[in-house]
């Protein structure tokens, strides 16, 4: 009959075995799920679906940071590329509407002394407010969209990316891409403070 010393001895043997088939399956799960996801970000591209595609990348990176491992580079282009296209579209319909707000305003406050005088200027007036009022609202709308669109970038830049960066080159490479974001922030006016909330605020 084996003694407690054996016993004690053989038991950790016995569940590190079990503890590292069980890390190879899950191993081997996370990296088919990276396989599929990868696939479906590939359609999502062809098909021009960039939020969908974003999501689906998101989960890729989270995959890769479980298994310890730096993105592959097809992984960091698309990755880049469904940020990009998202970012991009919702920067251009920005500015078109500050722009737009711009001349509205500076239309309204030329007019705006024309209806103290003149009762059909001062209706035009009002509706010329009312139309600012929408623009601004929209454009308010898109802002948050963009904060939205850069706070999940840096943070997978923050989170998961640069500290699994495994030379300087790569670790480089996420610091632009994040600096990029922080640049579209502050194009908008919104906080450098991803966490700071008061964004949000009307």
């Amino acid at each position: 009959m084996p003694g407690l010393d054996t016993i004690h001895f053989n038991a950790p043997s016995w569940w590190d075995n079990w503890w590292k088939h069980r890390e190879e399956r899950r191993t081997a799960h996370r990296a088919h799920e990276e396989e599929k996801f990868l696939e479906t970000a590939k359609i999502y591209m062809q098909a021009e679906r960039w939020e969908e595609m974003a999501h689906v990348m998101r989960k890729v990176v989270k995959l890769c940071y479980a298994q310890k491992k730096d993105l592959f580079d097809e992984e960091r282009s698309l990755l880049l590329e469904a940020y990009e296209h998202l970012i991009e579209s919702h920067m251009t319909s920005w500015r078109k509407l500050r722009d737009a707000e711009n001349k509205l305003v500076v239309s309204f406050q030329r007019g705006d002394v024309d209806a103290e005088l003149d009762a059909k200027a001062k209706e035009e007036s009002k509706l010329q407010e009312e139309e600012i009022s929408e623009v601004a609202k929209e454009r308010r709308k898109i802002e948050l969209e963009i904060r939205e669109i850069c706070e999940a970038m840096i943070r997978l830049q923050n989170d998961f990316l640069i500290p699994l960066a495994p030379v300087k080159s790569a670790c480089d490479y996420y610091l632009d891409v994040r600096k990029q974001y922080y640049e579209y922030l502050a194009e908008i006016g919104a906080p450098q403070d991803i966490d700071d909330v008061s964004f949000y605020s009307f």
